[in-house]
């Protein structure tokens, strides 16, 4: 690890050439980045050559984008576009504005009727909706590829809001780690999209979990 990295522990986070953005949940990870000059970026692979970058509140409970990825929307039964989903499944609408912010998982579905399934035979991820309708999936192959290429190596930069207290690093992601993950719901997927706009269909995961993913993590 970048020596760099290590001395960034018991500094205060610097957000003075970092800007603001209302409602975003990786300013911190952003401040950190332009600490460590490290542009901001949406490559599909890691931030460095150390790995990726990741910040971790010990204050907050939320869950952090491990990157994004559109699926192949099922064109058979009407999705041919983002603004399909949004149709079927927004959660806020307003006239002919619309939103669609939501949160699935495998298993039960939410409260929009969406859910993942990992279909090992099949080698895909689907998303699910209503009435078990196909909406979309994810070829394994492709996604592994995507986990490989974005999360082989992570640094992880510890901190209370203000201080950096500890900096970690992981590498060695683990394909089935990935998969059972998935299956348990320690990753789960996000629409984030609106009328005009689609920030990107995202993986997530809470960062206590993150280590579950490489080698040597105890899975149990």
């Amino acid at each position: 690890m970048d020596n760099k990295m290590n001395k960034l522990v018991g500094r205060r986070l610097d957000s003075t050439d970092t800007e603001h953005r209302p409602k975003d949940d990786g300013e911190n990870g952003r401040i950190i980045e332009n600490m460590l000059g490290i542009e901001e970026n949406n490559s599909t692979g890691a931030d460095c050559v150390d790995g990726e970058i990741k910040s971790l509140n010990t204050k907050s409970t939320c869950r952090t984008t491990l990157f994004s990825c559109e699926p192949i929307r099922n064109k058979d039964c009407g999705y041919n576009r983002m603004t399909d989903i949004i149709d079927a499944y927004a959660t806020f609408t307003d006239g002919d504005f619309k939103k669609c912010n939501t949160t699935f998982r495998s298993g039960k579905p939410n409260n929009k009727g969406l859910y993942l399934s990992l279909e090992r035979d099949e080698e895909r991820l689907c998303i699910y909706g209503i009435n078990d309708e196909l909406v979309g999936h994810w070829p394994l192959e492709k996604l592994w590829k995507r986990f490989r290429k974005k999360l082989n190596k992570v640094v992880l930069f510890k901190h209370d809001g203000s201080v950096v207290s500890s900096v970690t690093s992981h590498s060695g992601i683990v394909k089935e780690s990935v998969w059972r993950m998935i299956e348990n719901g320690d990753i789960v997927v996000e629409f984030r999209a609106k009328t005009g706009k689609n920030r990107g269909t995202a993986f997530r995961a809470y960062k206590k979990s993150h280590s579950k993913m490489y080698k040597g993590a105890n899975n149990d």
